[in-house]
């Protein structure tokens, strides 16, 4: 195989991987953590969303690894980056307050800055790349690279990338309050009268639980520290006060504010 081609190979499947297990962690963590919990994990759920992740990774790959002129890859690489930041912000953003137009503004005034923001981690994936295809060439004029100096870069980044992943990890007090969240409804949807609906889910506050919980649903943990949902909050003890969003099939939505991880929640339906 020639120089430049080992170079672009190996830089696709590099920064491929590399995106692939920082989706994969980041994405089955909670799963793991929480088995059996149906979370919320926007726009595509675990495996498109790991999918996902690995296309954007394989894309990178080409654009910082394809041109000969590494400033050019790191350019080109940057930009797209930045491109799939700025879509991703605006297919998961969870503001329905603020209009579209505006949305679009602020991305548009972002895309730049996010871009440069990038630069550095494209120039070590160049970087990386351009090591290996040096020491590509000394194997093949029988000046093999010890495999550990070869090797520990690019493995060393992928396995940051897992250890990234690792941070999507709902901490104790959101793994508690979303477990907590689905027993609730679960609860909730196996009554057959108003009456014994759980004390959090009665009106006034929750007024079409019974009629509109039906089929399947996500759940997320949100810290929520603007109270987008209005729910009144107790004074104090701000640390352990989160939101657990429900998101049923039908577009009925279920918010519950807990006060700590074993405080009684208080509910708003929508």
């Amino acid at each position: 195989m020639t120089h430049p081609a080992y170079r672009k190979w190996f830089g696709i499947l590099f920064v491929t991987a590399t995106g692939f297990t920082f989706a994969l962690i980041s994405q089955v963590i909670n799963l793991l953590f929480m088995p059996g919990i149906p979370l919320y994990q926007p726009p595509f759920g675990a495996l498109g969303n790991t999918l996902l992740y690995a296309i954007i990774g394989f894309a990178l790959g080409i654009l910082v690894a394809w041109p000969e002129t590494g400033s050019v890859g790191v350019l080109w690489s940057s930009l797209l980056g930045s491109l799939f930041i700025v879509i991703a912000s605006l297919l998961i953003g969870e503001d329905q307050s603020v209009t579209l137009a505006h949305k679009l503004a602020a991305l548009i005034i972002i895309f730049v800055p996010t871009a440069g923001a990038l630069a550095p981690l494209m120039i070590l994936l160049r970087w990386i790349i351009g090591r290996e295809v040096f020491a590509y060439r000394d194997a093949c004029a029988g000046r093999p690279t010890p495999p550990f100096r070869r090797y520990a870069f690019p493995v060393g980044l992928v396995l940051i990338a897992g250890a990234l992943g690792i941070t999507a990890l709902y901490n104790d007090v959101g793994r508690a309050v979303t477990t907590r969240m689905h027993l609730l409804i679960q609860q909730g949807m196996q009554v057959q009268s108003a009456a014994a609906v759980p004390a959090s889910l009665y009106p006034p506050d929750v007024n079409d639980f019974l009629n509109m919980a039906r089929g399947s649903y996500t759940l997320q943990w949100d810290r929520d520290e603007k109270n987008r949902f209005a729910i009144p909050r107790p004074a104090g003890n701000f640390y352990d006060q989160s939101t657990v969003i429900a998101r049923f099939e039908n577009g009925y939505l279920l918010a519950c504010m807990f006060p700590s991880k074993t405080g009684q929640p208080t509910c708003r339906d929508f």
